[in-house]
């Protein structure tokens, strides 16, 4: 009988020693799970070509984690910047840095920012023009309507302008670019975006393009709500 028990209490203790080592495989495995996944993330994340003039496309990326951070050793008080959006978002989402951290702090430096607006609803507008009382170094533009532009190209322009956002920098260090493919509304993540530091943005013929049409849209084709 003795012998019988302590059988009994050995296999007891094989049949938990058993179950801790599959406790241990599921968490193996679920760790390796949980790693692979935010590598795919984070390759994802980070996914990007780069020449050697150091013109990087991004596949999705945010202005305030991206554009500021690349853009940001270029700003001087001498810098001009022309910033596009579709309705603002990023300005009004609630501790998002993109204000804070990147349009106050070049604002600060002095240098001058034009803001073009596709289609801005009223709260981000009043923010806008709060932010321009203190900052006179800042405009703001909302695009009119396409129908009411005549010349094709320009309509067309103001048409992409919904999700197509281009920010184009001059500074006393070359022109810098920064472009959204594709920015969905009510959103801080663009996708298929592009940033042209100096050395490629002063070769590529759309900053030219681009600053032409946003002259256009500020002098002729919009309403200045800053």
């Amino acid at each position: 009988m003795p012998f019988t028990v302590c059988k009994q209490a050995t296999a007891r203790r094989r049949g938990g020693a058993m179950l801790t080592s599959g406790q241990l495989l599921v968490l193996i495995l679920a760790v390796v799970l949980l790693l692979t996944f935010s590598a795919v993330l984070i390759v994802r994340r980070f996914l990007f070509r780069k020449r050697s003039d150091g013109h990087v496309w991004l596949s999705e990326a945010t202005i305030a984690r991206d554009l500021g951070p690349l853009m940001d050793p270029f700003i001087t008080a001498d810098t001009t910047i022309y910033i596009t959006g579709g309705d603002g978002f990023p300005l009004i989402k609630r501790r998002y840095p993109w204000k804070r951290d990147c349009l106050e702090s070049w604002l600060d430096r002095g240098c001058t920012i034009h803001y073009i607006l596709a289609s801005p609803p009223s709260v981000t507008r009043e923010a806008f023009r709060e932010a321009a009382e203190r900052y006179p170094n800042l405009s703001v533009y909302v695009a009119k309507q396409p129908s009411e532009i005549a010349d094709p190209q320009e309509k067309n322009f103001v048409e992409k302008l919904q999700t197509f956002h281009p920010t184009l920098a001059e500074t006393p260090k070359g022109r810098v670019m920064w472009i959204e493919g594709y920015h969905p509304s009510n959103s801080v993540l663009a996708f298929n975006c592009e940033f042209l530091p100096p050395d490629a943005a002063n070769e590529d013929r759309r900053f030219d393009a681009y600053r032409s049409f946003l002259d256009r849209i500020c002098s002729d084709h919009s309403e200045k709500v800053a």
